[in-house]
């Protein structure tokens, strides 16, 4: 009876001994997988080879939908990247130009948090390529720095314009304006939130409802957030004045929450 206690007890620890070494062999698989993407080496390698598919929503203006522009891993990746910089993320301003009179904007018209994703950064760098790529023989100056944009519920960016009504002035003195924008949906886990532009075309009756919507009266063009996917569109016209066709607003989310990123395209003026 002795010898049968003895063996239970020597049992009993081999199994505990099995569970610990299984639960500290998880701890540190788990942390090994989190931190890999072997780590950006890897993501690099898979992002030179991504390929992504455009869809014409509109000629005058210049609108594509841009289906999977991003590979869910570099989504991924850019949504890591943004939360590693979390305490740089502050409610998002809006700008004024300093020569007009209008008055500023409510705190209501633009609820977002943002932060400004790091330029070193070699994936942000590929990021920014594929995107000049798309501008195919449209002249331009590069790209502004990438803004990640993080919205909760009921969240939401008012009616605006992301030209400029008097040209910027870079850090070499150049003056510039946002001659296109890309936005992308790093994460779509909401209702609602859709980039709703009021004044072009409402999608035709055959268009998916996972990535088109209109108002109830058929009017304005709105893009359903869906991650990795999102819209380019031509802000200027061809005298390099803005185009208030596009105008658009970032609409309020529902339940969830949604981030997106915006990549602005610089021309000289």
């Amino acid at each position: 009876m002795a010898t049968l206690f003895t063996w239970l007890r020597l049992s009993a620890l081999i199994l505990a001994l099995c569970v610990a070494f299984a639960n500290i062999q998880g701890i540190f698989s788990t942390h090994w997988i989190s931190a890999k993407p072997s780590d950006l080496t890897e993501l690099l390698a898979l992002s030179k080879e991504h390929q992504y598919s455009t869809e014409i929503l509109s000629t005058d203006p210049l609108m594509f939908y841009l289906d999977g522009f991003l590979h869910p891993r570099e989504a991924a990746y850019l949504l890591r990247l943004g939360s590693s910089r979390e305490p740089h993320l502050a409610p998002s301003k809006v700008y004024v130009d300093p020569d007009s009179n209008a008055p500023p904007p409510p705190s209501s018209y633009r609820t977002s948090s943002s932060c400004v994703l790091p330029a070193d950064n070699a994936l942000v760098s590929l990021i920014k390529q594929r995107a000049l790529s798309l501008m195919g023989f449209i002249p331009n100056t590069g790209v502004e720095a990438l803004q990640l944009v993080r919205y909760g519920r009921s969240e939401k960016f008012g009616m605006h314009y992301d030209w400029f009504d008097s040209p910027m002035v870079d850090k070499s003195g150049e003056r510039y304006n946002r001659i296109a924008t890309l936005f992308l949906y790093l994460e779509a886990n909401c209702t609602a939130g859709s980039t709703y532009f009021p004044r072009l075309p409402p999608p035709p009756e055959s268009a998916r409802e996972e990535r088109f919507s209109t108002t109830a009266n058929r009017s304005g063009l709105a893009v359903m957030p869906r991650a990795a996917s999102g819209v380019f569109w031509v802000n200027l016209k061809a005298d390099g004045t803005g185009d208030e066709r596009t105008l658009h607003a970032g609409m309020p989310v529902g339940m969830g929450s949604k981030t997106g990123l915006n990549i602005w395209v610089k021309a000289r003026v």
